[in-house]
């Protein structure tokens, strides 16, 4: 799907980085930065629907989701579909635990045009091994990752439709939020039903209905690939929503 990687020499320098404060290189000195900057090997423009890497592929880079959105899956042997989690810049991926010599578990894909810094998996670990606030760095995000990925399980395995949606749609408007403050409760939503009914585990028809419902219930707004939340402490009661994972201390 989508067309052949690209290169653009109009990447800035990491010191230059809109993304910093989001990524996984933020706090460090000027050294370390330059360091940073001399580990990433390319930077790569992606096309909808491209895949970075494929589940079943050997783990040979690791990313840093410079623009754009992207999402992780896993197929299972009959062809469906399960998303593991949404991307937004700043958002570190393709690390996993078996680096050395593992396959990649999981497959990853750009949901919108999007842009990824790309490092090697041979420079990721000497980079870790030289520069010990980076490893540290890593720790606290693969925490996070894991407390996200909990909610997402508690979700599949006991949240009813409404919740299971509204959960997503919550999850979403922080972490977009995060990245792009503002005040009137509207935030860009590329998904189509049909990625969010891979991401919640339900059918189009069901992600349809439920949001026909919240929309009914005056909760929501989703048009022209934009959601509007008009009172998201009252979305959040209905989904039982874990504000403290997406709020100021979970900033990257």
């Amino acid at each position: 799907m989508g067309q052949p990687k690209k290169r653009d020499s109009r990447v800035p320098r990491c010191d230059a980085c809109p993304i910093r404060r989001l990524a996984l290189f933020q706090p460090l000195s000027m050294g370390e930065i330059e360091a940073v900057q001399k580990y990433r090997a390319e930077y790569r423009l992606l096309a909808p629907g491209e895949a970075i890497f494929r589940q079943g592929a050997p783990t040979l880079e690791t990313y840093t989701l410079f623009s754009g959105w992207a999402f992780l899956y896993q197929n299972l042997p009959d062809g469906r579909r399960q998303i593991l989690r949404f991307l937004l810049p700043g958002d570190f991926l393709g690390f996993q635990a078996d680096m050395e010599e593992g396959v990649r578990g999981h497959s990853a894909q750009a949901l919108t045009e999007a842009s990824i810094c790309v490092f090697p998996r041979e420079a990721l670990l000497k980079m870790f091994k030289r520069q010990s606030k980076l490893g540290v760095r890593l720790i606290w995000l693969t925490a996070q990752d894991q407390a996200i990925a909990h909610e997402h399980l508690a979700s599949l395995g006991r949240r009813n439709a409404l919740e299971r949606v509204a959960y997503l749609l919550l999850e979403i408007f922080h972490r977009v939020r995060m990245r792009q403050p503002g005040d009137d409760n509207t935030v860009p939503f590329p998904l189509t039903q049909d990625v969010m009914a891979d991401a919640v585990g339900l059918t189009n028809i069901h992600v349809n209905r439920t949001l026909r419902q919240l929309r009914e219930s005056g909760l929501l707004v989703l048009k022209s690939r934009r959601l509007h939340i008009p009172d998201p402490g009252a979305l959040a009661e209905q989904a039982g929503f874990n504000v403290e994972l997406f709020g100021p201390r979970a900033m990257i």
